[in-house]
């Protein structure tokens, strides 16, 4: 019996966000896509009927957690900083394996808001939530 083998290498997740490449992932967990719609939401009637909707929302979710220090903090920061004057930049977001394979993409995306900052003994990470509008996702 021939069992699948498969090789993953953090090093071939790229992150393209308008104009910038995004680097400096933190160690572990760095990358989290979330639809942000229920595919298909059941509805439970109190006689037992089920229905089903569909939700045609297609945006994501984006959370990426970078080292404390690397200038994708400083990237996301600067376009983050304008949000409380009322200036939301959006960019084109692609996230892709090295092979090209999709990960996402999306035609317009933007910051949520500054991360929290935390410090301690370690530099440690940074938390950045980045919304889509309408997203195509690949293979999961």
């Amino acid at each position: 019996m021939t069992r699948e083998f498969i090789v993953y290498n953090c090093k071939d997740v790229l992150i393209s966000f308008g104009p910038y490449s995004l680097t400096g992932y933190a160690d572990d967990g760095f990358l989290t896509i979330e639809d942000m719609a229920e595919e298909v939401a059941p509805t439970y009637g109190c006689d037992g009927a089920v229905t089903t909707s569909i939700d045609p929302n297609a945006s994501s979710k984006v959370t990426l957690t970078n080292l404390y220090g690397v200038k994708a903090n400083r990237i996301l920061a600067g376009l983050a900083a304008g949000l409380r004057d009322g200036e939301l930049k959006t960019y084109p977001l692609l996230i892709k394996k090295k092979t090209g394979e999709l990960l996402l993409s999306a035609d317009i995306a933007w910051v949520a808001k500054m991360p929290n900052s935390d410090f301690g003994k370690s530099g440690g990470t940074r938390q950045w939530v980045i919304y889509t509008a309408e997203s195509e996702r690949g293979d999961v």
